[in-house]
């Protein structure tokens, strides 16, 4: 038999030498930029022979109702446990005290205040002992949008859809049509309007058109100086703002006053579940700007009123007045004078934006988990200074003895040290219901950052590779989205 040339030899050699090279970089270079080994599922595997414990699903809209699964394999997607039954409800007073700490700076305390919504949910949530068996309300929130459709449209959408409770929530989604008259057939025709649209047919998402109106109706009992026998309070027109901010400012009041339900800016990623704090009868809330200490410094965000009712009535009112200035921290200075500041609630940063205090460097107190000091740092894929500092092992001994701890047994919910291994979702701002990403419209989710985390967290939900937060699995039809990074 004739032997192989030398040369051929020599090539086959280089070949694998270079090979290997190749994976030692590519190893090297995962470690260095720290791209979550779990890359395919970045927050744990999705489950294996799992037995269906519960299906709901009304007729006409399966997916309304998610069906939750329990696994038989050691699933870290599941962080949350069990979702609360429906009409478990929050006191507020509770949340305000223990957000609000010891001391003068006490409520300066990020960390504090969400560890306390993580760890102590016994001291604030009320679950009725005998809960209904279906939603009596259905909360709408609604969110403001003018311009194209883009990723971050699709990117709030998703996280709603992953941490919600469907069967009792309508995401509205306003498209601003005083901007652009062909606005909404533009979003209609795009590529991010047609993979969203199982969820408009099933009544989940509503794409609906805003202009502006010239008028609302204040209810008698609530009007506070005469409307000669009517009911209509109205704007002059030339008071009537036009710019993205001023109309969002007013946008969100007007809306709530009409229709009741949540508003929440567009830059918002959902962390958890909403509904015990929308299921509070009668309370409204915003959230304090920062960590400035005052009662008048709202930021409205994200705001609860209810239709029609006195609080949002007076706002409107008074924001007439000041000539349609629904800046929040002009609304609450003017409740402050009115002396009706306590009627809207306001809650602090941890519970929507724990990492503006960081920001602002006004924290006191360990820094959240994790620890993040700019808002362009959930975009940026390699190592961040100081990220998991807090994210210790006492941190970790109490989410083992939370009752929504991680599935499976303590040891398992021990963070292994490596760091590229902790950006999970289970390991974001645990405790707080939203994370505010702060505008940045014009970045995508590079791998390996937070944000790509998420989103690929969210597409693999909604394509039925894995289960939210709560255990449950997406019933509707699987939604493909298309890859936007760089």
């Amino acid at each position: 038999m004739e032997r192989p040339k030398l040369g051929v030899q020599l090539f086959k050699v280089v070949t694998i030498l270079l090979t290997l090279y190749g994976l030692f970089y590519l190893s090297f270079y995962v470690r260095q930029n720290q791209i979550p080994a779990r890359a395919m599922i970045p927050d744990g595997q999705a489950p294996v022979e799992v037995a269906i414990v519960e299906e709901t699903a009304p007729s006409g809209t399966p997916f309304r109702s998610l069906v939750h699964i329990e696994a038989e394999s050691k699933d870290l997607a599941s962080f949350e446990g069990r979702r609360l039954p429906h009409d478990t409800h929050v006191n507020a007073t509770r949340i305000l005290d223990g957000c609000k700490g010891n001391g003068s700076t006490g409520w300066r305390n990020t960390r504090g205040c969400v560890d306390f919504l993580r760890f102590q949910e016994d001291q604030y949530l009320v679950i009725p002992a005998k809960s209904a068996s279906a939603c009596t309300e259905t909360v709408k929130y609604h969110t403001y949008w003018r311009g194209k459709l883009t990723w971050r449209v699709e990117f709030m959408i998703k996280s709603w859809l992953y941490t919600q409770n469907l069967e009792c929530s309508e995401l509205h989604l306003w498209l601003d049509a005083d901007y652009d008259p062909e606005i909404v057939e533009t979003a209609k025709a795009s590529s991010i309007y047609n993979a969203l649209r199982p969820i408009v047919d099933s009544g989940l998402l509503i794409v609906r058109e805003w202009k502006y109106p010239s008028f609302v109706h204040i209810a008698p009992e609530h009007q506070e100086e005469d409307f000669f026998g009517e009911t209509q309070l109205h704007f002059r027109r030339h008071h009537i703002p036009t710019g993205a901010v001023a109309v969002s400012d007013s946008f969100r009041f007007i809306v709530l006053h009409q229709e009741g339900g949540l508003y929440i800016d567009m830059d918002t990623m959902f962390l958890k579940d909403f509904r015990p704090l929308l299921a509070t009868s009668d309370l409204a809330f915003a959230e304090r700007w920062g960590v400035h200490n005052d009662v008048s410094e709202y930021n409205t965000a994200y705001l609860r009123l209810q239709a029609n009712s006195s609080l949002s009535a007076h706002i409107i009112q008074g924001a007439v007045k000041m000539g349609m200035n629904f800046h929040p921290r002009a609304i609450g200075r003017m409740l402050v004078r009115s002396g009706r500041v306590e009627e809207l609630v306001m809650f602090e940063t941890g519970l929507f934006d724990p990492l503006w205090s960081e920001f602002d460097r006004g924290r006191v107190g360990r820094c959240c988990a994790p620890c993040l000091t700019s808002f362009t740092e959930f975009f940026q894929p390699g190592r961040i200074r100081n990220e998991w500092n807090t994210l210790d092992q006492e941190y970790n001994k109490m989410a083992a003895a939370d009752r929504h701890a991680m599935l499976g047994s303590a040891s398992s919910a021990l963070i292994p040290a490596e760091p590229s291994y902790n950006r999970t979702l289970s390991n974001f701002y645990r405790g707080a219901y939203t994370h505010h990403i702060h505008n940045q419209w014009s970045k995508l989710p590079v791998p390996g950052s937070w944000a790509w985390v998420a989103d690929t967290t969210y597409n693999q939900f909604l394509s039925k590779q894995r289960v939210n937060p709560y255990g449950e699995m997406w019933t509707g039809p699987a939604l493909e989205f298309m890859r936007r990074t760089r």
